[in-house]
């Protein structure tokens, strides 16, 4: 009779349910296995570009040093030096905005991952919340008969 559609009826919601989580949990943990490889890529090339930034202000500090005054005209001392000054001052600030964004993505890839910490939970308790509903619906439907 109809409690036995209905019966039918919850079982194959049931499965539904089950299949749906499984195939989520599934999904979730390719996705898990898929952002630890592209964080260690990307790892591997902040490192890289930090040895990058490293050997351009070595460079630029060895540079500096050849600064000279030009045989073709007249330079000053202090013109030379002021020169060297300036291109000191700019191979610091390579070194502090390469700080500052090292800084900044550390913050952001904080933040991503608190984000989804807080989804992956919302999504475990809206599965709990969704076979309690169910189980719920299953008990009242007993009794009810």
């Amino acid at each position: 009779g109809p409690a036995g559609t209905v019966d039918a009826q919850v079982a194959i919601a049931r499965k539904g349910a089950e299949l749906t989580e499984r195939n989520r949990e599934r999904e979730r943990t390719r996705a898990e296995k898929l952002q630890g490889n592209a964080q260690q890529k990307a790892e591997a090339a902040r490192e890289t570009t930090a040895a990058a930034v490293q050997a351009l202000q070595e460079a630029g500090a060895a540079f500096v040093e050849t600064f000279q005054k030009a045989q073709a005209r007249p330079v000053r001392a202090d013109q030379v030096k002021a020169a060297q000054q300036t291109a000191r001052a700019a191979m610091r600030q390579l070194g502090a905005a390469w700080k500052a964004a090292r800084a900044s993505r550390e913050s952001a890839a904080k933040a991503a991952a608190a984000r989804r910490k807080a989804e992956q939970r919302a999504a475990t308790e809206g599965a709990a919340e969704a076979r309690s509903e169910l189980g719920v619906e299953e008990a009242e439907r007993e009794h009810g008969e």
